[in-house]
């Protein structure tokens, strides 16, 4: 009995590791297939690389930027009461630790995070997808980024309704463990007005692909009809 038992105990083992791999296995990112850019201009060039990417465009570990994406300044526009993010691509020529990333806005609400990926995970056709968008954690330090890799810092930047300046300049501090720093300049623009009520429901798993009125006509008439009724 205690040899069936091993056995037993021992297949299960080997079931739950196949499906493991099954369900968890490594999906290599495909790397880019143009060179590493080569400047100088960037303070820090020879240890991290700074650069910008649409924040709608993935930034993996194994990416690094194009010499387009880099920068040496930034600028973002926001309308009033809005959140918009401004995002920042620190690819590490050697191993870098990140111990602080501070930026400052005068009367901007502004909220830091750092980007993280949730697991692939395989359907019973074989294809697999990855779970997004990527989640924002809050950034918090020391951050690691090994040589060769990359890293994208998220910040969400709000105007208060009723915000008067059109046009905010501050600056982004970036300091690291071995004691270099570097600063960037931005520079941000106030649009005088809000924009319209948004009725499209936008979650973790995106947004419907109508408006209310379209995609859930019923349900917008029902709760119409109890208003007039409780009125």
């Amino acid at each position: 009995q205690d040899a069936a038992g091993q056995a037993f105990v021992t297949e299960l083992r080997q079931k739950q590791e196949q499906q493991f791999y099954v369900e968890y296995s490594e999906n290599k990112p495909i790397l880019p297939t143009y060179a590493v850019p080569t400047t100088t201009a960037q303070p820090l060039a020879s240890k991290v690389l700074i650069s910008q990417r649409h924040y709608m465009d993935d930034v993996q570990a194994t990416d690094w930027p194009k010499a387009e994406e880099l920068v040496s300044q930034l600028a973002m526009q926001v309308a009033q009461d809005e959140y918009e993010p401004l995002t920042v691509n620190l690819y590490a020529r050697q191993a870098m630790r990140l111990t602080n990333a501070q930026l400052s806005l005068p009367g901007l609400d502004i909220q830091a995070y750092s980007v993280r990926y949730k697991l692939t995970r395989a359907v019973m056709d074989g294809t697999r997808y990855v779970n997004a968008p990527a989640l924002l954690d809050n950034l918090q330090f020391p951050l690691d980024i090994a040589s060769g890799q990359s890293r994208r810092l998220w910040f969400s930047v709000h105007a208060p309704a009723g915000f008067t300046q059109t046009q905010v300049k501050g600056s982004l501090k970036l300091a690291f463990a071995d004691g270099s720093s570097t600063e960037l300049p931005v520079t941000v623009k106030v649009l005088p007005f809000t924009l319209p009520t948004q009725d499209v429901p936008i979650g973790y798993l995106g947004s419907v692909p109508g408006y209310l009125s379209t995609a859930f006509n019923d349900a917008v008439v029902a709760q119409r009809n109890a208003a007039i009724l409780h009125a």
